[in-house]
C-alpha cells in the first residue's frame, strides 16, 4: 500500500498574498436515459440566490415549456455502462465523478469501451475521462465515502481504501502505478446492516450506523489514525443510531449534521442532529424540518436525494415526483408543486427554470458510444420531451436555520426548478436520484 500521505489539500503553494478564487461549482446529474448507458448533465444554479427579478430570470433561462417544466440541458458525457445501479457512483478528489458498474460482456450485443481492470472517471472541471482501477471482485451495493484526499468503499466483507492519483504536477514516475491502488479492510459489521453515515467535523473520522434487528450501534473509524498505523481500526461508539437515511452532511454555521429522517413517522423528511463528541456516551438531540413537505394529494415523491451546497446552511433537494395519471391534463398550464410560502399551486414568479447548457462537444467524438439500433442524438433528446411520462425531477434549492425554539426551518425563499424525466430513465434511478454538487 502506498507509503505517499495525502492531506487533502490539493497540495501546492502559490504567490503571498494571493487567494485563488474557488471553481464555479454546479450541480451534475446523472440518468441512464441511454439505452446502453448513463448521460451525465450539468445545471447551473447560481442564478437561484442571484437575482429577485423574475423578468430577468426568464430572460436568462428562456421560456417555460407547455407543461411547465424545462427540458433537460444536453448531457456533457455520456458513457457505456449496465443501466439502472445508482449505487456505484461515487464523487471523490473534489471534482471526479467515478463510475464503477460491475464487469459486463457487453451491452446490446456490443464490445466494452472501458478496459475491464478500469472504471471511467469523469472530471468535470477539466471536461475530460482518466481511467482508475477497478474493485475485484465487484462490491455488491457498496456505499462510497469521501475523506479528504481519499475514497472509501463499504460493501459485503470489505471496507476498501482509493488513493488519489498522482496530481498534474507530480514528478515522481515512481509513484505513477501506486497512486491509483484499492487496500482491503475487514470491517465489523454487515454492509446490509448499515443505516446511515456521515463524515465527523474534524474531517477525519467516520460515523457509521448500523441496525441488526432491535439492536442498534454507530461505529467510527479514524482515517488519519488507521493511515498513520497502517491498520483497519473500527470502535464500537455506543448503542445508539443516527437519525438519518444513508448520507449526511455537517453543517458549520448549524454546528449540526443534516439529512433524510429514517423515522417511520418523518421519513425522508430533513432532520438535523447535533454533532456528537468522538468520545463514548453522545447525547443526541435531533429536529425535523417540514415546511419542504406539503402533502399534494396529486403527486407522490418517489425518491430523493440532498446536496450539501457549502457555506451558509445552503442545500438542494433533487426529487422525483410521480403525478397521477388522471392529473397530468391538470398540469400543462403549469405545474402542480409546493411554493415558496408552503402553499400549493402553479408556477408562479419564484420558480426558476433552466435553458440547456452548452452541447456535448468535443469529449463525446472521443467517448460516447453509437448505438446499433440506429437511434441518433437527436432521437434522443426528442425522449427527454414527454409530458405524460407521469415524472419529473423537482430542484428545491434552500438555506436551513433553527427558529427561535430551536427547530430546524428554511429560509425565506425557496427556488425550485422542475425538468421531465425521460421516458428510459429506469426506476433504480427515479427512486434513487443520482446527483452531485461539484
Amino acid at each position: 500500500m502506498p507509503k505517499r500521505r495525502f492531506d487533502g489539500c490539493g497540495g501546492g503553494g502559490g504567490g503571498r498574498g494571493r487567494t485563488a478564487k474557488p471553481p464555479r461549482r454546479h450541480l451534475y446529474l446523472v440518468l441512464d436515459d441511454w439505452s446502453i448507458g448513463y448521460s451525465i448533465r450539468k445545471i447551473d444554479l447560481s442564478s437561484d440566490f442571484d437575482s429577485e427579478d423574475s423578468d430577468q430570470l426568464t430572460a436568462a433561462h428562456g421560456p417555460i415549456s407547455s407543461n411547465g417544466k424545462r427540458r433537460l440541458p444536453s448531457a456533457v458525457f455520456r458513457f457505456q455502462a449496465q443501466r439502472g445501479l445508482p449505487m456505484y457512483f461515487a464523487d471523490a478528489f473534489d471534482s471526479k465523478i467515478m463510475a464503477m458498474h460491475p464487469i459486463t460482456p457487453g451491452i446490446n450485443g456490443m464490445l466494452p469501451w472501458v478496459p475491464e481492470r478500469l472504471v471511467p472517471v469523469f472530471d468535470v472541471r477539466m471536461r475530460s475521462v482518466i481511467f482508475g482501477p477497478r474493485q475485484i471482485p465487484d462490491l455488491d451495493d457498496p456505499i462510497y465515502i469521501p475523506v479528504g484526499g481519499r475514497l472509501f468503499a463499504l460493501s459485503t466483507g470489505s471496507f476498501q481504501l482509493l488513493y488519489p492519483p498522482p496530481g498534474d504536477n507530480d514528478e515522481s514516475g515512481s509513484e505513477e502505478e501506486e497512486g491509483w491502488v484499492w487496500s482491503w479492510r475487514q470491517p465489523p459489521f454487515k454492509r446490509k446492516h448499515v443505516t446511515a453515515y456521515t463524515i465527523h467535523p474534524d474531517g477525519r473520522t467516520i460515523f457509521i450506523s448500523i441496525k441488526k434487528r432491535r439492536s442498534a450501534t454507530t461505529f467510527t473509524f479514524d482515517t488519519a489514525e488507521s493511515a498513520l498505523r497502517d491498520d483497519c481500526t473500527w470502535k464500537q461508539h455506543g448503542n445508539w443510531m443516527l437519525p438519518f437515511s444513508g448520507r449526511a452532511y455537517f453543517d458549520s454555521v448549524l454546528d449540526a449534521w443534516v439529512g433524510l429522517s429514517r423515522d417511520s413517522g418523518t421519513l425522508g423528511q430533513l432532520c438535523s442532529c447535533d454533532v456528537v463528541s468522538t468520545s463514548p456516551i453522545p447525547t443526541l438531540r435531533s429536529t425535523i424540518c417540514k415546511e419542504l413537505f406539503v402533502e399534494n394529494p396529486v403527486m407522490r415523491r418517489v425518491g430523493a436525494t440532498l446536496l450539501y451546497m457549502g457555506n451558509r446552511s445552503k442545500f438542494c433537494l433533487v426529487g422525483c415526483i410521480c403525478i397521477k395519471d388522471d392529473s397530468v391534463d391538470e398540469i400543462k398550464d403549469g405545474y402542480v408543486g409546493e411554493m415558496t410560502d408552503g402553499s400549493v399551486g402553479g408556477a408562479n414568479e419564484d420558480s426558476v427554470h433552466e435553458m440547456n447548457d452548452d452541447p456535448v462537444g468535443e469529449l463525446n467524438e472521443d467517448y460516447e458510444m453509437n448505438d446499433d439500433s440506429g437511434m441518433n442524438d437527436s432521437k434522443l433528446e426528442e425522449q427527454h420531451v414527454s409530458p405524460h411520462s407521469g415524472y419529473f425531477l423537482r430542484l428545491k434549492t434552500f438555506f436551513l436555520m433553527y427558529d427561535k425554539n430551536g427547530d430546524l426551518k428554511t429560509g425565506k425563499h425557496i427556488q425550485v426548478r422542475c425538468y421531465d424525466v425521460p421516458i428510459t430513465v429506469s426506476e433504480s434511478i427515479r427512486k434513487h436520484p443520482v446527483a452531485f454538487w461539484m
